[in-house]
Parts: structure tokens; sequence; C-alpha cells
């Protein structure tokens, strides 16, 4: 998913990583779900903190964009087991 997002740089010729193009590339299916998106800029952030350590001019956002939407877990309720007589 990594290398997606670099040749996603690489073609459109920015050279450091910014807020606009992690968030250009991590919505760019649009017909994608907001848990992948979520998942596609998680992966972004993870490098471009990484990357800030090295290169000062990186940007990295804050985990405010593009929440995961978890479906919720269904509650089971089993009856209870009866005792035999």
């Amino acid at each position: 998913m990594l290398s997606s997002f670099v040749g996603y740089l690489g073609r459109r010729g920015i050279a450091r990583v910014t807020v606009e193009a992690a968030i250009g590339w991590a919505t760019a299916p649009a017909h994608a779900s907001p848990t992948w998106w979520a998942r596609r800029l998680a992966v972004v952030r993870g490098f471009a903190a990484y990357l800030k350590t090295v290169q000062d001019d990186t940007e990295v956002r804050r985990r405010v964009c593009c929440r995961a939407e978890q479906p919720r877990l269904r509650r089971v309720c089993f009856p209870q087991r009866r005792s035999p007589p």
C-alpha cells in the first residue's frame, strides 16, 4: 500500500509528503468505504511520522480525518440452560 502512495506522489511530481497529497491518495477510490480510506490514511500517517524525523518539511495529519466507523457487534443472548429434573 505504501508503494502505491509513493507512486501517486511520483506521478504528480510531488517531492514531499503533504496533508493534501495524503488525503488525495487515501480518498482516491471514491467508491470505497470510509473504513478503507482510514486504513489508507493510517499507512500514510505512519510513513509521514517516520519521514518527519529525517525530512523536516513533511506534514503529518492528526487522526480526526476519515475516521473508520466500525460496525457495532450485535449482542447475542442465549437462553439459560435448565437443570435436569
